[in-house]
């Protein structure tokens, strides 16, 4: 993990946005620590500087994220982590919304507030195994009787590694699936969209030049990351 600081001088700080998606890449490679991250990653929270785990995960909440973090030795908690599903849950209260859910069932809990009778929008997460004929058939035809179909998709990523070490699909193939069949254009709740970040900066209460992204996605994390104003630091795992 390489940071560098914006600010020159014995005064100067750099604070660290580390993704958790792209911890698979960035902190650990399926269900291992990547060689040297542990290490780095302890030295920069010694340092004082404060660290966000901006992550495009939804197969699981904030407080599993952290506990499996923690077991691979990562001194982490729920409030070091920012995932998609809080930001889209705020976001459908705010305007009123009631989705359609094709997500993880790990994830339902967190939308157990609203309103999903007469849905008119859905929201697509990384659903794994429950990404079926059926579930995507019956999300399609939610999309295509609406007046006015709003689709929310919580990250564009095309794969990822998981737990076995296996490249599988990501939640952007079919995000894009839908977009095709429904003739409608997703919003994208999470990397590499600038109001994601931007809420990641607010939490930390500094200045977007003051922050250096660290990633293993050059569109979703860094790309998005110099969009907003932030160093970007690509790792190549």
């Amino acid at each position: 993990m390489c940071l560098k600081s914006t600010k020159r001088g014995p005064d100067s700080k750099v604070n660290s946005l580390t993704n958790n998606r792209d911890i698979s890449g960035v902190l650990k490679d399926g269900g291992s620590v990547i060689p040297g991250s542990l290490e780095a990653f302890h030295k920069l929270q010694n340092s004082g500087l404060p660290v966000k785990l901006v992550t495009n995960e939804t197969q699981e909440t904030k407080r599993s994220l952290a506990l499996n973090l923690s077991s691979l030795g990562y001194d982490v908690n729920e409030r070091d982590i920012l995932p998609p599903c809080p930001a889209v849950v705020k976001l459908l209260k705010e305007q009123g919304l009631r989705p359609h859910l094709l997500v993880h069932p790990n994830v339902l809990g967190e939308f157990q507030e609203l309103d999903q009778s007469n849905p008119n929008c859905v929201v697509i997460g990384d659903a794994s195994d429950y990404f079926t004929y059926k579930n995507l058939d019956t999300a399609f035809k939610t999309l295509i009787n609406m007046p006015k179909p709003r689709l929310f998709t919580l990250g564009r990523g095309r794969y990822y590694r998981d737990q076995s070490g296996l490249l599988v699909l990501d939640v952007g193939v079919f995000t894009a699936a839908l977009e095709y069949a429904a003739d409608v254009k997703a919003e994208v709740i999470g990397k590499p969209q600038p109001d994601f970040f931007h809420s990641a900066i607010l939490e930390m209460g500094i200045k977007p030049e003051e922050v250096v992204m660290v990633g293993d996605d050059v569109v979703s994390d860094i790309g998005g990351a110099q969009s907003c104003g932030l160093k970007g630091v690509l790792v190549r795992t």
